[in-house]
């Protein structure tokens, strides 16, 4: 594997578009975060469509698979890797 190939970026997302389940994802999110020490966070929150579209503005392509399954959140990972990574 080239080190080229090997770029990726991985977000774990709350899905807006995920209902009930973005919202109580993002309420215990704003619980966990105070309980860590980090104060209370302003979230910026977009779907996954919206997410995925502003990554391949910016140069990335990305698939998604669901972390949500079994629970009561919408959680979604994206993997983002470049479309034109330079070779090294």
């Amino acid at each position: 594997m080239t080190s080229a190939s090997a770029r990726l970026a991985l977000l774990r997302i709350g899905n807006t578009a995920g209902g009930l389940g973005f919202t109580l994802a993002k309420w215990v999110d704003q619980m966990v975060l105070p309980a860590c020490g980090r104060g209370l966070q302003h979230f910026h929150c977009r779907s996954t469509a919206e997410r995925r579209e502003l990554l391949f503005m910016i140069g990335f392509d990305s698939e998604t698979i669901p972390m949500s399954t079994g629970t009561p959140f919408a959680n979604v990972l994206i993997i983002a890797r470049p479309r034109c990574a330079p070779l090294q």
